[in-house]
């Protein structure tokens, strides 16, 4: 069975509008992956911005500068908010690229370096997602199937769906009080930020790896879904829930209460 990813059709406009604009645009997919079922839902498409004296060079993936789009890649990632990543690449152009060896040799190799900026810097991305998922969706317009879909490094096909209607999202924002002071370890006469950074943060996922979760009073059970926790608000776009989470108090056997999850918009 292909994957499936899936867009709102305002997504498919918007690349409708860039093909009657332009020969060639590229730009990325960003979303989140594995979500609902689906193996990603795209939220925003970011086309490449191009000069006027450079948009003439770039009718073809062989005329954008790969280092140009790398440098993009890395930019949106920074202002990517957490569960929000690089889903692939799209291309609008009038023939399909993903048939044409050369031009799929050049987005390959492209891929390769964004993936290589991302393995260098691991503090970039927040999740680890599959290298091998990477998106590259192709539209043509003005053929019989004018978008085309795969994994760019299995050539695996995927089943790329518009909706006719918008996605119902499902939030819970997260904000942690944490009252624990922490000594910063030194070594000789240095003092690494990183390092220590990540000691912290070690700690702090342990002690939420044991936590307990309640839901308006009552703590949820292993068995909870999240459709138990919206299935009494089905009709808004965006649905939010409040929880409370309580960490164990290493030092004495109770449960304190040290962290509230608030409604998000």
């Amino acid at each position: 069975m292909a994957p499936i990813v899936r867009a709102e059709k305002v997504h498919q406009d918007y690349l409708e509008s860039l093909a009657k604009n332009s020969k060639f645009r590229v730009g990325f997919l960003l979303g989140m992956e594995n979500t609902g079922g689906f193996q990603g839902i795209v939220v925003h498409m970011a086309a490449m911005q191009f000069s006027e004296s450079d948009e003439k060079s770039h009718e073809s993936i062989s005329g954008a500068e790969s280092e140009e789009i790398v440098l993009q890649a890395i930019n949106l990632t920074r202002m990517l908010p957490g569960g929000f990543t690089i889903l692939g690449l799209f291309v609008v152009n009038p023939e399909n690229v993903l048939e044409d060896e050369e031009q799929n040799k050049e987005l390959t190799d492209t891929v390769k370096k964004i993936q290589e900026q991302f393995r260098q810097n691991s503090f970039l991305v927040a999740s680890e997602n599959d290298e091998k998922n990477f998106l590259v969706l192709v539209y043509s317009s003005g053929r019989p199937n004018p978008c085309v879909c795969q994994q760019i490094h299995t050539g695996k096909s995927v089943d790329f769906t518009f909706a006719p209607k918008g996605i119902n999202w499902r939030t819970v924002e997260l904000y942690f009080n944490l009252e624990d002071e922490y000594a910063l370890e030194q070594v000789g006469d240095t003092c690494n930020i990183e390092g220590n950074l990540q000691r912290i943060l070690g700690r702090v996922s342990q002690q939420l790896e044991n936590a307990y979760v309640f839901r308006a009073g009552a703590p949820c059970e292993e068995k909870d879904t999240v459709e138990m926790l919206f299935k009494n608000n089905k009709d808004s776009m965006v649905q939010t829930q409040p929880l409370m989470i309580c960490l164990k108090n290493e030092d004495r056997d109770s449960v304190e209460e040290t962290v509230e999850v608030k409604d998000g918009t």
